[in-house]
């Protein structure tokens, strides 16, 4: 049982356990510019070099990858939930644009 005081502000570390599932198969493990768990802990949101925002169940990240979404004309530099995990913001590279994801739950 962890306190309160275990929790980590953030939690945006590329690689571990909990994220084998992150980096593309077959690639050199450098594709994936950063990392962030949501609020909630359910998901796991990166961006990587190939002008995408990636979505993935968390903590085990390597059973289902979500979606993939892409709005960015190069490399995403960085990924970040809002404190109220409505709301996704991903900043572009070459294009310099910061787009506002709305983080919408699907119903299954």
């Amino acid at each position: 049982m962890h306190s309160q005081s275990d929790a980590w502000a953030s939690n945006t570390i590329k690689n571990g356990d909990d994220r084998k599932g992150v980096q593309p198969m077959g690639e050199d493990r450098t594709h994936v510019n950063s990392v962030c768990v949501s609020v909630d802990g359910n998901f796991i949101y990166t961006s990587d070099d190939f002008g995408l925002v990636n979505v993935f169940k968390f903590p085990n990240p390597q059973v289902e990858r979500s979606a993939s979404y892409c709005g960015h004309s190069e490399h995403v530099c960085r990924v970040q939930a809002s404190q109220d995990g409505k709301t996704i913001f991903s900043v572009g590279g070459n294009d310099r644009t910061i787009i506002q994801w709305r983080v919408v739950e699907r119903k299954t």
